[in-house]
């Protein structure tokens, strides 16, 4: 697919995520995916399905809808990423991609609100997250993997 239309492919994604100089960059970059999709199988493994859905049927109904939101948020960051390596790969010193998307997001008003309410939320959630692991007896692994999921994910 063509990165600067609606429709780049899985190959312009895949040349995006591995793009940049040195090996350094792809280490980052395969380190943030593995442990985002490392700690998404954790939990995913070890959340009890049978007995949530036994207990309260309508997260059946809550599943597609989080699986939706997930697909498509990842869809725009990774066309995100297939545009901003079409757009830099002949460009002798490229911006940082993190840096270009925190730019874009933040650039007007209410993006830079959004943003700033979401970083805020953090020192609220971590408090939060690391009482609520303890009030479930999960084990300190698993309550990691929450939270890192969390933060990578968003």
């Amino acid at each position: 697919g063509n990165p600067m239309t609606n429709r780049p492919g899985l190959g312009d994604i895949a040349a995006a995520l591995v793009s940049g100089e040195g090996l350094a960059t792809h280490c980052r970059t395969a380190s943030y995916f593995s442990a985002f999709l490392g700690s998404l199988g954790c939990v995913s493994w070890q959340w009890p399905w049978r007995e949530a859905w036994r207990r309260k049927p309508a997260l059946l109904l809550a599943a597609p809808y989080s699986l939706a939101a997930l697909v498509s948020t990842w869809r725009l960051i990774l066309l995100f990423f297939a545009r901003h390596q079409a757009a830099y790969a002949t460009h002798p010193d490229p911006p940082n991609l993190f840096v270009e998307a925190y730019v874009r997001v933040s650039d007007e008003a209410p993006g830079w609100w959004w943003s700033s309410q979401l970083l805020t939320w953090v020192t609220v959630a971590c408090p939060m997250a690391y009482l609520e692991a303890q009030r479930r007896r999960l084990p300190p692994r698993l309550a990691l993997a929450y939270v890192t999921t969390a933060f990578l994910g968003a």
